[in-house]
């Protein structure tokens, strides 16, 4: 399923469109498989991202990509932000781009792959610079009632255990399975301009943000 909210900017002078897509993977739970592998592909996803569309598509002056976790549901997301393109087109390239990418991880070598591993790995075991850090760590920990003050050794464990076939595996399931896909596009459209009419057979546009939370069924971890 492919859902896209429809926004029209404020400020008709402001001539900047954008969208945000985000893919909901599943209940985030530190130290699982899944947990890695959705840190390790959008580790390798977000240099090849911004590449594309930010340096040779030049689709907007804001791309970015990367994993996402709120109120204890797991997820990714690409932002991208323009003033020569509107979110039809960007999402039409965000789409092809992922879709093409899966040619990527398979031409991944073992030495390449396990660079990203060891990449990610030394920065989850980069020492807190400041106390505040360390504080907001454990305090977050606390506000969830997880208390998995030893999270990162738990995330470091998973992501070593991970081979490229898990992270391909992640990938055609979580990303472009059409059967399996959750992903929310929030479009936001500049001036008066308006929607295109609807190309991708499962997408389903709205407008009203509370209707559509309404008629969702809540995430298995809330009920």
């Amino acid at each position: 399923v492919h859902h896209q909210l429809d926004i029209h900017g404020y400020n008709e002078a402001n001539l900047n469109s954008a969208i945000q897509s985000y893919w909901q993977i599943g209940p985030y739970t530190p130290g699982t498989s899944l947990d890695a592998a959705t840190d390790l592909f959008t580790h390798i996803l977000r240099e090849p991202c911004f590449d594309q569309l930010r340096t040779k598509e030049q689709l907007g002056y804001i791309v970015f990509s990367g994993a996402m976790r709120h109120s204890g549901v797991l997820g990714m997301r690409v932002i991208v932000q323009s003033s020569n393109s509107q979110p039809d087109h960007l999402q039409d390239r965000v789409t092809q781009f992922l879709t093409s990418f899966r040619e990527t991880l398979v031409d991944l070598s073992e030495e390449r792959f396990n660079q990203f591993v060891s990449g990610l790995v030394s920065n989850k075991l980069e020492k807190d610079k400041k106390l505040t850090q360390e504080a907001m760590r454990h305090w977050n920990e606390i506000e969830q009632h997880r208390y998995m003050f030893h999270k990162v050794d738990l995330e470091v464990a998973a992501l070593r255990a991970l081979s490229k076939e898990d992270v391909i595996r992640f990938y055609d399931t979580h990303v472009i399975d059409a059967n399996r896909l959750k992903r929310l596009t929030i479009a936001i459209w500049a001036g008066e301009v308006t929607a295109n009419s609807q190309s991708d057979s499962q997408l389903t546009r709205f407008t009203d943000i509370r209707m559509f939370r309404r008629s969702a069924s809540l995430y298995p971890c809330f009920v």
